[in-house]
C-alpha cells in the first residue's frame, strides 16, 4: 500500500509539473526561446531526472518547447513568420474543428465547455494569466469533441501561440482596452459554445470567422511588434 501511495503522489507530481511548464509558456512567463535547466526543474518540482524529461518529451510533442541533442530544452520560439503562419493556419483549423464540435457534441461535453466559460466570467477581473489557460482549455475541449486526430495535434500546436500572440498585446495595451476585448473574447464563447449545444454548425462557422477578425485585430499589432524586436520582449 506505501509503494502504490508512493507512486500516485509521483504521478501526480508529474502531472503537476506538465500542467505548470504549459501554463508558464503559454503566459510568457517563460520566455519564447529560454533555455530550460533540468536540474532547477528537478529540484523545484521535487522528481528526479527520468520522469522530468519524459515530461519534456510530451511537451515537446506538442510543440511548447524545443528538444535539440546536446542542447538545454528550450522554449519555442515566437517569430514573425511564425505568427504570419498562424493567421493562416488558424482560421481553417478552428472551423473545421468547432464544426466537427458542433456535430459531435453530448450534453456531457457542452456541460463541460460551460463550466470552463462559467470559470472565465467569474475571473474577469482576475488573473489575467489564468484567463489565458481557461481559453486554451475551452478550444483544447472544443477538440476532444469534434474528435478528430489530424485537427486535434494541429490546434494544439496553434494555441500555444493564440496565448502569446494575445499575451503580447495584452501587455502593451492599457487596461480599459485588455478588458473590453475579454469581454468580447468572452461573448463570443458563449454564443459558440451555443452553436455548439444547437448542432449548428453554420452558425459556429459564421462565429468563428467574426471571432478571427477580432484575433486579427490584436494579432497584427502583436506580429508589428515581433517583427521589429525579432523576438517577443517582456520588457
Amino acid at each position: 500500500m506505501k509503494s502504490e501511495a508512493r507512486e500516485v503522489a509521483h504521478d501526480d507530481r508529474k502531472a503537476y509539473f506538465i500542467d505548470e511548464l504549459c501554463r508558464r509558456v503559454l503566459s510568457m512567463n517563460l520566455a519564447p526561446g529560454a533555455a530550460l535547466d533540468e536540474l532547477k526543474l528537478v529540484k523545484e518540482y521535487g522528481l528526479s531526472r527520468p520522469p522530468i524529461r519524459e515530461a519534456l518529451r510530451k511537451i515537446a510533442a506538442e510543440g511548447y518547447i524545443v528538444l535539440e541533442a546536446n542542447r538545454a530544452p528550450r522554449v519555442t520560439h515566437l517569430c514573425h513568420d511564425a505568427a504570419r503562419s498562424f493567421f493562416h493556419a488558424a482560421p481553417m483549423v478552428y472551423d473545421a474543428t468547432m464544426q466537427l464540435a458542433a456535430k459531435n457534441a453530448t450534453r456531457e461535453a457542452v456541460n463541460v465547455l460551460r463550466e470552463i466559460q462559467s470559470r472565465y466570467r467569474e475571473n474577469l477581473q482576475g488573473d489575467p494569466d489564468e484567463l489565458l489557460y481557461l481559453v486554451n482549455s475551452l478550444y483544447i475541449e472544443m477538440g476532444k469533441i469534434a474528435n478528430n486526430s489530424f485537427l486535434l495535434p494541429s490546434l494544439r500546436r496553434l494555441l500555444i501561440d493564440h496565448a502569446r500572440l494575445e499575451k503580447t498585446w495584452h501587455l502593451r495595451s492599457t487596461p480599459d482596452d485588455s478588458q473590453r476585448m475579454r469581454r468580447i473574447t468572452c461573448m463570443l464563447h458563449d454564443q459558440i459554445v451555443d452553436a455548439i449545444e444547437e448542432h449548428n454548425p453554420k452558425r459556429v462557422s459564421h462565429l468563428v470567422q467574426r471571432w478571427m477578425k477580432v484575433a486579427r485585430r490584436t494579432g497584427y499589432n502583436a506580429t508589428i511588434r515581433i517583427r521589429r524586436t525579432s523576438a517577443v520582449s517582456l520588457g
